[in-house]
């Protein structure tokens, strides 16, 4: 099971069981969110499912647990204003006759809709990945439109529920995309025993996997020249694959809009940054600058004697470069030990 450290914040979303989970049940749910909450780059978003009758831990639904959890470790360590960035509540819009049976952590993001199944499809639609634990009716519809969006996944199959009964169903694909062996997948399945430690680690373990599926995003800045098709094509894009991460590069995609804001998205939204300095052209010191403002991690390129007589401005001259001469197979490698080597933190 491969992992690696994401630099940019995804939105994981959580849900599962209203009601009736095992006590085993519940201190998996306080694991992950004390997992999830360890994790600085991760908002956890909920849609607040509450509890539907009486009092015991078993009454409160599975979001809850985690979200709880993590809003206290994110409050002793962060403070309230952490909690208020990284947790994140989706509600019903307008008046919901079910009000009191929900919780609002964090910050409040209101559905358009002003039913269940709006509220659901917006909560799903709003995150990167989702962790669902056993669950119903509800947890079926939300796990189902995850499905569809190929979105990254983990319906846990060790309490039952919808969540046991989507992973039966699609356990190789399953497996497949969150890269684990049988062998792991078999500890994931076997009910476990009321060993608060070996639950934590199954926690734990599910948690870093499904974060683990979700490729980092790298923003590829470059003169938009034919010159330098083959260094993109040759180099960068099968660097990047081969370490799982995703490339962005506007001008080979045909979303329509405004341009400008697109690519501010885009450097806001990366884990990092590939800048390929040939000829120090404008658009791409304007977008590298963008990277800098934003506290991203660069990766700069240049073919030897490619930035002409120009002077490197200062701030870029005392940054170390990948310079090159010919497009080679050794490039791509070059390029996979800067990106394994851009700093954790």
């Amino acid at each position: 099971m491969s992992t690696h450290k994401l630099f940019a914040r995804r939105r994981i979303g959580v849900c599962g069981s209203s009601r009736g989970l095992t006590a085993e049940a519940v201190l998996f749910c306080k694991a992950a969110g004390s997992e999830l909450a360890r994790n600085e780059n991760v908002v956890i978003v909920s849609g607040g499912t509450f509890k539907r009758a009486g009092t015991g831990p078993d009454d409160l639904a599975a979001d809850w647990h985690i979200v709880s959890t993590a809003e206290r470790e994110i409050k002793e360590r962060q403070g309230q204003d952490a909690v208020d960035q990284r947790i994140e509540t989706v509600v019903t819009g307008g008046v919901d006759p079910h009000a009191d049976e929900r919780f609002q952590i964090g910050v409040s993001k209101p559905a358009r809709g002003k039913t269940t199944e709006a509220r659901r499809f917006s909560f799903v639609r709003s995150v990167d990945g989702l962790l669902a634990v056993a669950g119903r009716g509800g947890t079926a519809q939300e796990v189902a439109l995850a499905m569809e969006l190929e979105m990254p996944l983990l319906p846990v199959p060790l309490f039952g529920g919808k969540s046991a009964e989507f992973w039966s169903s699609y356990e190789t694909d399953l497996i497949q995309k969150l890269r684990i062996d049988r062998a792991v997948a078999s500890r994931w399945v076997a009910p476990p025993a009321a060993n608060e430690g070996l639950i934590g680690q199954l926690a734990v373990e599910m948690v870093r996997a499904l974060l683990a599926t979700m490729p980092r995003r790298c923003f590829v800045i470059m003169p938009f020249s034919e010159e330098h098709v083959s260094l993109y094509d040759f180099v960068i894009e099968p660097a990047l694959f081969s370490v799982g991460d995703t490339a962005i590069r506007l001008d080979r995609t045909a979303i329509p809009g405004d341009t400008g804001y697109q690519i501010r998205d885009g450097i806001r939204s990366c884990d990092y940054v590939i800048a390929v300095l040939d000829g120090l052209k404008p658009n791409v010191l304007y977008e590298l600058g963008l990277a800098h403002a934003y506290g991203k991690r660069t990766i700069l390129m240049n073919r030897a004697s490619a930035l002409g007589e120009t002077a490197v401005p200062f701030d870029l001259a005392v940054q170390q470069r990948l310079e090159y001469r010919t497009i080679e197979a050794s490039l791509v490698d070059k390029l996979k030990g800067a990106i394994a080597s851009l700093p954790p933190g």
